[in-house]
């Protein structure tokens, strides 16, 4: 289970009017329930729904199956090194996740903010 952040979900919106943005969670269905009703999660992918866990790669593919981009078009973030290196091995972009502020730099060096 995680602590909510707060100022991460409140910058959320910004990315809304320019990309999709989705959820994929190791945690259980009800953890839906504690995020902002305001945050536009077009993808929603819980790991229990797959029968895994993450990093397991059968879940990354199953994502990446439903997901239908290609590889280059996604972005994942994640506070586990062990997600970010399986979402990579699929070609997609990561960001391990270990504070605000990098995440905040990491995304100002991809042009996304």
């Amino acid at each position: 289970m995680f602590e909510p952040n707060l100022p991460l979900w409140n910058a959320l919106p910004r990315l809304e009017a320019r990309y999709t943005l989705g959820l994929f969670s190791n945690n259980p269905p009800f953890i839906r329930s504690i995020f902002p009703r305001d945050i536009k999660f077009r993808h929603v992918f819980l790991s229990p729904q797959f029968h895994a866990t993450k990093p397991d790669i059968a879940v990354f593919k199953a994502v990446d199956a439903a997901l239908g981009l290609p590889p280059q078009q996604i972005l994942f973030v994640d506070d586990k090194k062990e997600n970010t290196e399986q979402a990579c091995s699929l070609g997609w972009n990561a960001i391990e996740f270990k504070s605000n502020d990098q995440l905040d730099q990491e995304l100002t060096r991809l042009g996304i903010w």
